[in-house]
């Protein structure tokens, strides 16, 4: 099973509850049904805490559980190796960063095939109109920088997951902490995040109405190392 993709998981179920009557009771439909409730009972929860705020520091004030429930997933992946329950950890962290992206950049960034559709149907229409309007050509542009920023995450990790990058020589040092280590880039995006847009300068703060309305940027960035949790999560669980 997967933490953060519940099309898999609501087919693995479905399928395990169909075989129920022949094989009798399935270990799986427990822990199938265990991750779907945790991840969307945060997702809820980030949703709640976000109107509660006011979309004033929520992100930061979640950084830390989505760390922890990071690190605390691989402290008991040492503990209890032949266990699976785990994952459930993963799936309230992963329901959590979900609900971030839905509500700042309005999208899943994490999930490519909406945007692959979205530039597909610009592409149509250019072709058939000859242009796009000014609203279209905007959403374009996020989703290909959202592709952008997805890939080149994931092309950068599995190489140094791989050990092709020279300069990233601690794979020993970091499997036994592989999850805590997504955990903490999370968490620390999370924060950048919320960062006031003028700590760079003024000339950012002139951009600040802008980078409000998509928010897509640096979440297509943190989202870019849930391809290589879900890589994990498949080795794993």
């Amino acid at each position: 099973c997967y933490a953060n993709m519940m099309t898999g998981n609501t087919l693995n179920l479905c399928f395990n509850v169909g075989s129920l009557p022949r094989s009798g009771y399935h270990s799986d439909v427990g822990l199938l049904t265990a991750v779907i409730a945790n991840f969307a009972g945060s997702f809820a929860f980030f949703k709640f805490l976000d109107m509660k705020m006011e979309s004033r520091g929520s992100c930061t004030a979640v950084a830390p559980l989505v760390f922890s429930l990071f690190a605390m997933a691989d402290h008991l992946r040492k503990k209890h190796p032949q266990s699976r329950w785990h994952i459930l950890l993963l799936a309230l962290a992963g329901g959590m960063v979900n609900s971030i992206s839905q509500e700042r950049a309005k999208q899943t960034t994490n999930m490519m095939t909406g945007h692959y559709q979205k530039l597909s149907s610009d592409l149509a229409t250019w072709m058939a109109r000859g242009a796009l309007n000014g609203e279209q050509r905007r959403s374009a542009v996020v989703s290909m920088r959202t592709v952008g920023c997805f890939t080149s995450g994931v092309c950068v990790g599995m190489a140094a997951w791989n050990g092709e990058l020279p300069w990233f020589g601690a794979r020993p040092a970091i499997s036994r902490h592989r999850f805590a280590l997504i955990g903490a880039i999370y968490a620390a995006i999370l924060v950048l995040h919320e960062l006031p847009s003028d700590i760079f300068g003024a000339k950012r703060a002139d951009r600040r109405s802008s980078s409000e309305d998509d928010g897509s940027g640096i979440l297509s960035i943190l989202d870019s190392a849930s391809i290589r949790r879900t890589a994990l999560e498949e080795r794993i669980y």
